[in-house]
């Protein structure tokens, strides 16, 4: 069974993410997040040692998974 997603209000969500507030979007575990952005599977983008995500493209990301 698929986990369930958390409802969220996307006008209060921030146009760049860090990776704890894209775990609790996606309920899944922080270090989970992070090796998913390593991998490619999420869309993200490195700035120095921190990654970093576009709302659109997660948002497009949960409406295609």
């Amino acid at each position: 069974m698929p986990r369930e997603r958390p409802i969220v209000n996307w006008d209060e969500v921030p146009v760049i993410i860090d990776v704890p507030y894209v775990a609790r979007l996606l309920a899944l575990n922080v270090d989970y997040t992070t090796r998913l952005a390593q991998r490619g599977v999420l869309p993200a983008h490195k700035i120095g040692k921190l990654w970093r995500f576009d709302k659109e493209e997660i948002r497009q990301y949960i409406k295609e998974h």
